[in-house]
């Protein structure tokens, strides 16, 4: 029996380590697509548009199949409504950070966002991190620190593209704490569905 459980206990690993690699994998390539989106249209908004406007489509449908509910009946509405303001603001942040640097830059400063997260966690939800995960939030500031300074090999990195993507982490960090106090009420569906 107990072999049995080793053998579920690492497969239920292995799966968890593939899920958050092809997650991260979608991430990167997200600005990636992002980029070269911006080449094609060079309108953030435009982008943003087609982007939410799809979302909508896709989500509506779901409730309309059955496969997804958005019920706000003896709900407080305001986190849900602070998500949908919030996240649209960090997506035009990430976008237009990305049209005026670049996705390798943009994917690095990206990382920054988990210190944001539990700085906000912890001023706002009184969730203090270990000292396993401060280390482990800390160390995204070195590659950050790297990749500014060779921003000129790397292409276009300007002040402005920076600090919009440093805001877009802010935003990130915000955005991460509300879901997680609203988590607390709303399905994940509705959540999205607030967002989009």
């Amino acid at each position: 029996m107990r072999k049995w459980s080793v053998k579920w206990l690492t497969l239920l690993c292995a799966v968890a380590l593939l899920a958050a690699l092809g997650g991260n994998a979608i991430w990167g390539f997200s600005f990636l697509f992002t980029r070269t989106a911006l080449q094609v249209t060079a309108v953030p908004a435009v982008l943003l548009s087609m982007r939410f406007g799809i979302a909508f489509l896709i989500m509506t449908g779901m409730i309309l199949l059955g496969k997804g509910s958005f019920r706000l009946k003896g709900k407080k509405v305001a986190p849900l409504l602070f998500l949908g303001i919030v996240e649209p603001v960090c997506f035009l942040l990430e976008t237009y950070g990305i049209l005026y640097t670049n996705a390798t830059v943009a994917g690095v400063v990206m990382a920054v966002s988990p210190i944001a997260s539990i700085v906000m966690a912890a001023l706002f939800l009184h969730e203090i991190p270990s000292r396993g995960q401060m280390l482990f939030c800390l160390l995204p500031v070195a590659g950050v620190i790297l990749i500014t300074v060779a921003g000129s090999d790397l292409g276009v990195v300007t002040t402005i593209g920076m600090l919009l993507l440093l805001g877009n982490c802010l935003m990130g960090g915000a955005y991460r704490t509300a879901n997680r106090k609203s988590a607390e009420t709303f399905t994940p569906f509705e959540r999205t569905y607030a967002v989009v």
